[in-house]
């Protein structure tokens, strides 16, 4: 399989539990909540929120909130556990389901479209196109998941701590 982006990592809030949780209550919208009466239509914008998403007694399930459309932006799985000093927070980053059976869709049709053509042509110019075009997608990816990842750990950071 080939591999897709993701981050996990394991912090400590000197916050307690339910100051955590009461920081992401106000910083996140409720995924069922969501509306275009609500988003930025070319005029202010109503309402202010950092993320979109769930929020439980004890993990959360969000993403970044974005004006323009970007599908790489991680979608943001964390656990809090209360510790002695503070929360103990377990986050992991990764890509959207619907991006990730996207990207496989276009490898499985990239392939099928090289193999195809070279059993037409009889020619490996054709299998390496398909190689080049999918080694760029990979790499595109990667580089855009990295950006969304680097702006959402810096938001979600100055929420928990």
């Amino acid at each position: 399989m080939f591999y897709l982006p993701q981050y996990k990592e394991a912090l400590v809030s000197p916050l307690d539990k339910d100051e955590v949780l009461r920081r992401l209550n106000i910083a996140v919208k409720h995924a069922k909540r969501q509306s275009l009466h609500h988003q930025k239509l070319d005029g202010p914008e109503l309402e202010l929120y950092l993320f979109n998403g769930l929020v439980s007694a004890s993990a959360f399930s969000i993403s970044l909130v974005i004006d323009k459309p970007e599908n790489f932006y991680p979608l943001i799985n964390g656990h809090l556990v209360a510790a002695k000093e503070g929360c103990e927070v377990s986050i992991e980053y990764a890509l959207f389901q619907s991006v990730k059976i996207f990207y496989f869709f276009w490898l499985l049709l990239l392939t099928i479209i090289g193999l195809f053509t070279f059993f037409e042509n009889n020619e490996w110019y054709w299998l390496a196109v398909t190689v080049v075009i999918q080694l760029a997608s990979f790499f595109v990816i990667q580089s855009r998941f990295r950006a969304g990842l680097r702006k959402s750990r810096k938001e979600l950071h100055r929420l928990i701590f």
